[in-house]
């Protein structure tokens, strides 16, 4: 799930604000994992689909284009963002790139060697889920590396950060990471509610908020 604040639209023009809403319909459309067959992945490669996000700040009528990927899965995942991802930052003009990284080592977890490539692809923010613990070296980083995220309502305890602000340009954008109940088998507190306070206290750094909801069961999507 995508969520963009948008507080200040009361300063903003009718224009931007069906720009914002058109923007964030087509964004949420997209629910490609990086990490199909290659066959398929040279298809969808000659022409991908607009999936970046424009977050409207409504003071001066500037935008800030976020590119966000789903699921990042093993080798293929990676090396198609390694070939792919400058190409669409050129073409889309991207300001911040947003994925999940959770499954990026064989296909279940993630490690610091290979988050570390991910960042010099070209992402920016790392999200995870219930595969974030699967390789437990990534407990040497999680809590001192602010580009990656584990689900804030993992329990109280849990090392690592679920939400980070970014500075994108001369903007701030948070990004909050929360983490679904249903089929995650997951011991974690309500996403509901954690994502609403953790979105309030947000709000009072940044009116841009980009909300990763990693859940499996449609019904609580």
């Amino acid at each position: 799930m995508i969520t963009s604040s948008f507080e200040e639209a009361g300063r903003g023009s009718t224009e931007h604000r069906e720009e914002a809403e058109e923007a964030r319909g087509r964004f949420s459309c997209f629910p490609h994992n990086i990490g199909l067959p290659p066959y398929y992945l040279q298809e969808e490669a000659r022409e991908p689909s607009p999936c970046f996000l424009r977050v409207i700040t409504y003071k001066d009528g500037d935008h800030v284009n976020i590119l966000f990927l789903g699921d990042i899965v093993g080798r293929p995942g990676r090396e198609t963002v390694k070939k792919l991802l400058p190409g669409m930052k050129e073409k889309y003009e991207l300001d911040m790139v947003i994925a999940n990284g959770e499954n990026i080592a064989g296909g279940f977890g993630i490690t610091p060697p290979l988050m570390y490539e991910l960042f010099d692809s070209g992402i920016d923010v790392v999200t995870t889920g219930n595969h974030v613990w699967d390789k437990k070296d990534i407990l040497d980083v999680v809590s001192s590396e602010e580009r990656l995220l584990r689900p804030a309502n993992f329990p109280s305890g849990s090392p690592g950060r679920g939400v980070g602000i970014f500075k994108v340009r001369n903007y701030r954008v948070a990004v909050i990471n929360v983490i679904g109940r249903v089929f995650t088998s997951s011991n974690c507190d309500c996403p509901f509610q954690v994502a609403d306070r953790e979105v309030k206290q947000a709000l009072e750094k940044t009116p841009n908020i980009i909300v990763d909801f990693h859940a499996e069961a449609t019904s609580e999507k």
